[in-house]
C-alpha cells in the first residue's frame, strides 16, 4: 500500500503487524511496527488522506501508539490537541483513559527504580 500512496493503508498494516508481533511476545518488533504505524499515518495526515470514521478516531489510534512506544509527551499532546477539535463522546471518553493510562505510568516510572519504560507498556 506504501508503493501506491495509500499510507493510511500502509500505517494500518503496520499496526495489524504490531497486534501479530504482541501475540508471538516479539517486543521489539511490536514496538518498530508500532513507530512505523505511526509514521505513515502522519504522513497519510500531512497529505491530507482521511479514513471514512469518527473526527478524531485517527487521532485516538495514533495516540495510542505513541503511548505504547513510550513518547508520552507527544501522546499527552496529541490527546489534548483532539479533543479541542470537538470530537464525538466516545472519541473523547478514549482519549480520557489514554490521559490516565499515560498520567499513571509516568507517574510509576518516576517512582520506579527500574529505567526501562517499557516495562508499564
Amino acid at each position: 500500500a506504501e508503493e501506491t500512496g495509500k499510507y493510511i493503508d500502509a500505517g494500518m498494516n503496520s499496526l495489524f503487524a504490531t497486534w501479530h508481533c504482541d501475540d508471538e511476545k516479539k517486543k521489539q518488533k511490536a514496538i518498530f511496527c508500532r513507530s512505523r504505524a505511526y509514521a505513515l499515518l502522519m504522513k497519510a495526515k500531512e497529505l491530507g488522506q482521511n479514513t471514512s470514521g469518527h473526527k478524531g478516531e485517527k487521532e485516538a489510534i495514533m495516540i495510542d501508539i505513541l503511548r505504547r512506544i513510550g513518547k508520552f509527551k507527544e501522546a499527552q499532546s496529541l490527546c489534548l490537541e483532539t479533543i479541542k477539535n470537538k470530537t464525538n463522546k466516545l472519541i473523547r471518553d478514549i482519549i480520557n483513559i489514554q490521559l490516565m493510562l499515560i498520567f499513571k505510568i509516568v507517574t510509576l516510572l518516576k517512582e520506579s527504580p527500574v529505567k526501562n519504560n517499557q516495562r508499564f507498556i
